[in-house]
């Protein structure tokens, strides 16, 4: 394989590597914050039902990471208002009752409106929240991979027409004005 075959294979295969990298991330990151966790009731050998799996209780500090004030329009951990004393109170009140971090959610969604929530859905529209910085970086990758090849190679075929070739096309009275004139500045 020639070397500029390799060379153009390495710089294709890093930004490649990074966008899917990237790519895979958000997306896993949209949905497990979409998933609620599943529970699952498992029978015992005696034919009577094992009481359900229970989901990872929640705290309040997690809610609240996840949720914004609805006057304030700010996340609810920075709140300080009657609105979010009282979203707080709901948190809870819901956590008391038992109820998962998705349960939780969907009741403050249900009373207060999507707006409650800091993260945009992963479904429908709010999908593109998640979908298009991925591709925007990676359209802009591979922009870069096939443009800096051809500014690389404008830039030699333009330094040999400035470059060396340049200074033998001075004639002899502007080479002596510029020796001239560098003596004046020279200390």
């Amino acid at each position: 394989m020639s070397r500029p075959v390799a060379r153009a294979g390495r710089a294709l295969a890093v930004p490649v590597l990074a966008a899917a990298m990237l790519g895979l991330s958000t997306s896993a990151q949209a949905m497990s914050a979409a998933a609620p966790p599943a529970t699952t009731a498992a029978a015992s050998d005696g034919g009577a039902q094992a009481p359900a799996e229970v989901a990872p209780r929640t705290t309040l500090s997690v809610i609240e990471h996840q949720v914004m004030c609805v006057t304030c329009k700010i996340p609810l951990p920075e709140a300080q208002s009657e609105q979010a004393d009282r979203e707080r109170a709901l948190i809870k009140r819901l956590i008391g009752q038992g109820r998962t971090e998705a349960q939780i959610k969907r009741t403050l969604v249900a009373e207060y409106g999507p707006a409650v929530l800091s993260l945009p859905s992963s479904q429908g529209f709010g999908l593109a929240v998640y979908l298009v910085p991925p591709m925007v970086a990676l359209a802009a990758l591979v922009l870069l991979m096939f443009a800096l090849p051809r500014w690389r190679r404008r830039g030699r075929r333009d330094e040999g027409a400035w470059g060396a070739g340049r200074h033998a096309t001075l004639s002899p009275s502007e080479a002596a004005r510029l020796d001239s004139d560098l003596a004046r500045f020279e200390p």
